[in-house]
């Protein structure tokens, strides 16, 4: 089981025992009303755009991209805030936050450190980013998504199969700020069209990344596989009778 068709590709001496199963999440759970964690408490009002990240301060997820395209949002849309969410400690988070200082960002980039509730942060948000370098299956966009917000995403491996460009989001280039700047002020700039956008992703992960539809199917993967191992069994008349041919 592979949790992108991308992931499946790189094993194509087993692409005919393999199934791709998103893992997608718990809607239900996510949509779940929660407190704001960001706007209110922190005091900005509701035409106080709001642009983060969120996941793990690793290279490949490519905060220091989301800062750079920070900047060049700043100049053009004063009003704009940024949050990183996550744990930023270590080795790559001493330098996004220098890269942060170097872009003269301290007023504007806000880093929450750990978040308990990331579902109440990311539905803050106007627009989420993920500037990933490489990526399976990004659990924040399925995240992102379910809470009706538009992604601009990197236009890499598996995130493709998740975000439909123009329509549920953005796709740009990798390792591409200008890029990614510029698909934020786009959405920015048209807070009809960003609802829509949302709305649309908001029903796509409905539709195609329940994470109960992935464990129904992967239940009908483990029968399946089950039958087949059971096969010269079956044919003797000792498998049960719903792995009977």
């Amino acid at each position: 089981v592979q949790l992108s068709r991308y992931s499946a590709r790189q094993f194509p001496l087993l692409h005919r025992k393999t199934v791709v199963i998103h893992t997608g999440v718990d809607v239900d759970a996510v949509q779940r009303p929660r407190t704001p964690s960001l706007r209110g408490p922190r005091g900005f009002s509701p035409d106080v755009p709001l642009v983060g990240i969120a996941g793990r301060f690793v290279d490949v997820k490519g905060m220091d991209v989301f800062v750079r395209a920070a900047a060049v949002i700043a100049a053009k849309a004063p009003s704009a805030r940024f949050f990183l969410l996550g744990d930023d400690r270590g080795r790559y988070g001493a330098e996004v936050h220098r890269l942060v200082r170097e872009l003269g960002l301290s007023d504007r980039v806000t880093f929450t450190g750990f978040v308990g509730d990331v579902y109440a942060a990311l539905a803050d948000l106007d627009v989420v980013v993920v500037p990933s370098r490489r990526e399976c299956a990004p659990v924040v966009i399925y995240e992102s998504m379910a809470l009706g917000k538009p992604v601009v995403a990197s236009n890499v491996h598996g995130i493709p199969e998740l975000v439909e460009a123009g329509q549920t989001g953005l796709l740009v280039p990798v390792e591409d700020h200008a890029a990614v700047a510029e698909a934020v002020l786009a959405l920015l700039a048209d807070p009809v069209g960003r609802r829509e956008m949302g709305e649309r992703a908001r029903r796509r992960v409905r539709e195609r990344f329940d994470s109960r539809q992935a464990v129904r199917r992967l239940e009908d993967v483990v029968v399946e596989v089950a039958a087949e191992r059971a096969w010269p069994w079956s044919r003797a008349g000792r498998a049960p009778s719903r792995m009977n041919p």
